[in-house]
């Protein structure tokens, strides 16, 4: 596929999940951390780090920001957020997925909670 941003470059290391976004992959690494490769013009491949925000059970890239599910439950989004796309509400999460300008995650009551826009700006109908 299209590497220009290095996209498709993964780093030479072992993972057990792995997300694609716009411009950028995100992936889980075996000891529960993200590794994100690609396009950063917007924080996108930056994670968290840190002994409480490092640690992961889960991890979705978007168009330009991603998100994870921290060991803790709770979500961590970084990269762009002019749709809300990366201010998770509280609250304890098991998975997630990222759209474009969009995020979702499964609460831990097993109902779906999303936040965001799919909607870019200035742009409205099919």
């Amino acid at each position: 596929g299209n590497n220009d941003h290095g996209q498709t470059q993964p780093p030479d290391e072992r993972f057990a999940a792995v997300t694609a976004g716009d411009n950028h992959t995100c992936a889980l690494r075996t000891d529960r951390t993200v590794a994100c490769w690609g396009s950063n013009t917007h924080g996108q491949s930056d994670p968290p780090d840190g002994p409480l925000q490092g640690r992961f059970a889960a991890v979705a890239a978007g168009g330009h920001h991603s998100c994870g599910v921290r060991s803790d439950h709770t979500v961590a989004c970084w990269g762009s957020n002019t749709h809300g796309q990366s201010d998770p509400p509280g609250g304890q999460y098991s998975s997630l997925t990222a759209g474009r300008y969009h995020t979702c995650a499964r609460r831990s009551d097993n109902t779906i909670v999303c936040w965001g826009s799919e909607t870019p700006a200035g742009r409205f109908g099919p």
